[in-house]
């Protein structure tokens, strides 16, 4: 038993995880027009959100040892292949009992014991947004604010550190006669927040314009503790403490737009501009183990546009729109330039240091790369396609 784990709470014959009767998720919305013309409109809503993947977590709790999983590696002969074991093809393996004896024969190691909080609280998130729109000329324009607050999210943590749950990991030699190899058990401890302001200005398409516009930008921040499904580095989702959630991106800013051109071609573009998405890194310069370590996170080098974004994505499409049959039909031929300056938006950063001064060399020990290039990409390379289609 430690301040977070109580062994009797994971103990149930069933009878004592009673349904949860609270899941009211009341939901307002409201919008205000100032002047009845649809030039000025004040909007805003609240509502409240319940998540169901605790039923997903107790069919986990069950699966994982009802239906075990082992590896096979199927060869001619059985000898091992690439340093790896293979078994002796059988064509007995293609019936049933062929089968249930080759599992019996699996070498996997002992499986892990999931266990589901009896009273865990389902996931819930409380959002609030209000906003306003204001016609300006041909465009329209929108302000909104928007708050997310999310409680009791569902993680995965070690039932087994050492020092009476405050140490390391694992104390494992009482579960490995029971045929275990690890506990982990579920807690409701995961939050979240999100704050954010959006701006849109929007000119709709129309025929006798000949072009639309939509700029929308976002400002935002987004934040949680522990980590996701697991959050077995630190020893609660609380002590990995507050910091920017993986993805969290403060900056974005999508603007698309079409224009009709002579000899009924059609060019239209997307692009796609932002500060960077944090990732998570974790600091061991107190020490790698749980208590010493610290969670944050960093977000990648701005490379595009001068040093004013870390993300550049830009597509454009030539298109020609005819009828073939009638007015009613319309066939389409189009080319699309897909990342057309090849920006390179890179991914997979370095995710540790320790900056422990090495006496041999009098350098740090482990420094934090700079997050310039990173191991993969978010978007592919540049690269044309061709498109055509028939509508009726």
């Amino acid at each position: 038993t430690t301040s977070y784990f109580d062994p009797e709470n994971y103990i149930t014959d069933g009878s004592n995880r009673s349904p949860f009767a609270g899941a009211i998720a009341p939901r307002f919305g409201f919008s205000y027009d100032l002047k009845d013309d649809q030039t000025t409109v004040i909007f805003g809503g609240i509502g409240r959100y319940y998540d169901r993947n605790n039923f997903n977590n107790t069919v986990d709790e069950l699966s994982r040892t009802i239906n075990p999983i082992g590896v096979f590696r199927f060869s001619p002969n059985g000898a091992p292949r690439e340093g790896l074991p293979t078994v002796q093809w059988n064509p007995a393996y293609l019936t049933r009992d062929g089968l249930l004896q080759l599992a019996a024969t699996s070498t996997q190691g002992l499986p892990e014991l999931f266990a589901v909080k009896n009273d865990a609280r389902p996931p819930v998130n409380d959002q609030a947004s209000i906003g306003i729109r204001q016609k300006v000329g041909i465009f329209q324009a929108a302000l909104t604010a928007s708050y997310i607050r999310g409680r009791n999210g569902y993680t995965n943590i070690f039932a087994t550190r050492t020092l009476n749950g405050l140490g390391g990991c694992c104390n494992t030699a009482p579960l490995q006669p029971f045929g275990y190899a690890n506990a982990i058990v579920g807690l409701d401890g995961l939050d979240t927040r999100y704050k954010a302001i959006y701006f849109t200005l929007d000119k709709n398409y129309t025929k006798s314009s000949g072009w639309g516009l939509n700029v929308a930008y976002t400002f935002s921040k987004g934040e949680q503790n522990g980590g996701d499904l697991f959050s077995l580095d630190a020893i609660t989702p609380d002590a990995y403490g507050w910091r920017p959630r993986a993805g969290d991106e403060r900056h974005r800013v999508v603007i698309s737009g079409m224009v009709d051109l002579p000899l009924g071609f059609q060019f239209s573009m997307l692009n796609t501009l932002g500060s960077g998405q944090a990732f998570q890194v974790t600091d061991a310069t107190n020490g790698a183990d749980s208590g010493f370590n610290r969670f944050t996170a960093r977000y990648p080098r701005k490379n595009c546009i001068k040093g004013v974004f870390a993300y550049c994505e830009v597509n454009l499409t030539l298109a020609k729109r005819f009828s073939v049959l009638g007015k009613e039909d319309q066939f389409e031929a189009a080319v699309d330039l897909l990342n057309a300056f090849n920006n390179k938006n890179f991914e997979g950063f370095d995710a540790s240091f320790n900056n422990t001064i090495d006496p041999a060399t009098g350098q740090v020990t482990d420094p934090l790369e700079p997050a310039r290039i990173g191991t993969s990409t978010l978007t592919l390379p540049r690269r044309i396609q061709f498109r055509v289609g028939y509508r009726f």
